[in-house]
C-alpha cells in the first residue's frame, strides 16, 4: 500500500514521474523532519528563528552553487552565514555547519535528479567542502561573539 501523498505529488505521479517525485518528496520531509525536531529540542521560538534562519541560508548556499556552479562563492556564502549564525547563538557552532552546509550537496543532488543539465562527478563532491568553510565561520563568529561580550561586559 502506497503512502498517502500531498495533492501537490499526486499529479506527477499520474504522468509517469512515480520514482523521482516520491524520492525528491521525502529527501524534503526528512530534511523537514530533522529541522522540527531540533526545533523541539531547543526549546524556544527564538531558536525557532535562528533554524529558520539557517535552513533558507542553506537553500541559497545550494541554489548559488547550482546557478552558478562556483565552489568559492558557495564556500564564502557558508563561511558568512555560519559566520553570522555563530555570533548569533554562540552556544554549540557545529549545528550550524550541519545546518547551512548540509543543503549545498543536497540541493546538488536534487538538481541531478530533476535539471537537464546534469553536473559533474566532481562538482557534486566538492559540493561537500562547504563543510570545511563551515566549520570556520561556525567557531569563528561564535569566538568572536565572546569575545565581545567578555570585552564590553561591565564589572
Amino acid at each position: 500500500m502506497r503512502p498517502s501523498l500531498p495533492v501537490a505529488i499526486q499529479p506527477a505521479i499520474k504522468l509517469g514521474g512515480t520514482s523521482k517525485s516520491i524520492k525528491v518528496y521525502t529527501a524534503l520531509s526528512t530534511t523537514a523532519r530533522l529541522v522540527l525536531q531540533m526545533l523541539n529540542q531547543s526549546g524556544t521560538f527564538k531558536d525557532g528563528r535562528i533554524y529558520t534562519l539557517g535552513l533558507l541560508l542553506g537553500l541559497v548556499a545550494g541554489f548559488l552553487d547550482v546557478k552558478f556552479g562556483d565552489l568559492l562563492l558557495s564556500a564564502l556564502f557558508v563561511l558568512t552565514a555560519t559566520m553570522l549564525l555563530g555570533a548569533l547563538r554562540p552556544r554549540r557552532p557545529w549545528r550550524w555547519t550541519l545546518l547551512v552546509a548540509v543543503f549545498v550537496p543536497l540541493v546538488q543532488g536534487v538538481a541531478y535528479l530533476l535539471l537537464t543539465e546534469k553536473p559533474y562527478r566532481a562538482q557534486i563532491y566538492e559540493s561537500f567542502l562547504g563543510f570545511l568553510t563551515g566549520i570556520a565561520g561556525a567557531y569563528g563568529g561564535s569566538t568572536a561573539r565572546r569575545g565581545l561580550v567578555e570585552l564590553f561586559r561591565e564589572r
